[in-house]
């Protein structure tokens, strides 16, 4: 995301004052959040998801629900930082935002992970 970039990186050169104002505008996109998605979208992602639990419900082999389950997990991943106008990277979060609960919604509830 080039806007963390922008935040966080070094300044080498800044003629005009342009790095000052690009790094205040990327300040602003974080703290502000993605624009909210229309409502056709929403649907779209609604009915993906429900389409990745009915293929969870459905399978037969435990690879298999492995496979759907992790799609169900981004799905609905996905759909809650789109409510909550959070920005989100691959597998990392890159918003301090306080309006971001995903941050750790896991442990909030009990839920904890550990790697085999």
């Amino acid at each position: 995301m080039l806007q963390s970039t922008y935040v966080t990186g070094l300044v080498l050169v800044d003629i005009g004052g342009e790095a000052g104002r690009a790094r205040a505008q990327a300040e602003a996109d974080l703290r502000n959040g993605p624009s909210a998605l229309e409502p056709e979208t929403v649907e779209t992602t609604r009915y993906g998801l429900t389409d990745a639990l009915d293929d969870l419900a459905d399978a037969d082999d435990p690879l298999e629900s492995l496979a759907a389950a992790g799609v169900v997990l981004n799905a609905a991943a996905d759909l809650l930082f789109d409510h909550h106008r959070a920005w989100a990277g691959a597998h990392i979060v890159v918003s301090s935002s306080p309006r971001l609960p995903a941050l750790g919604i896991l442990r909030r509830y009990g839920y904890s992970y550990t790697p085999h």
